[in-house]
């Protein structure tokens, strides 16, 4: 082990909070499709995802 694996608890978790915000985006997309609504699970997606690469990167 070098200690650069992906497969740890932070990764898992950030991992997941970002396919939940994609799927509550998506979701509003298809039922009511309101950018007022829909532009905050967007940007809720975009926070782990930069924390992802921030945390891989290091």
């Amino acid at each position: 082990m070098t200690g650069f694996e992906a497969d740890n608890i932070v990764s898992l978790s950030l991992a997941w909070l970002f396919v939940a915000s994609r799927y509550l985006h998506a979701y509003v997309h298809v039922t009511g499709n309101w950018l007022r609504h829909r532009h905050p699970f967007f940007m809720s997606g975009v926070a782990p995802l930069g924390a992802m690469w921030l945390w891989l990167s290091v």
